[in-house]
């Protein structure tokens, strides 16, 4: 930790972000079906 900022080094970033685009693309596809199930909004 330098003064306020935390540094995070950049192969842990890169190791979060592989972790995350799943967790994302699943939590995006049951919205999407949630919407279908309900249908058009009239």
């Amino acid at each position: 930790m330098v003064g306020a900022h935390r540094r995070i080094a950049f192969e842990d970033l890169l190791a979060y972000g592989g972790e995350m685009r799943p967790r994302q693309g699943a939590a995006l596809e049951r919205m999407a079906e949630n919407a279908r199930e309900l249908g058009p909004d009239e």
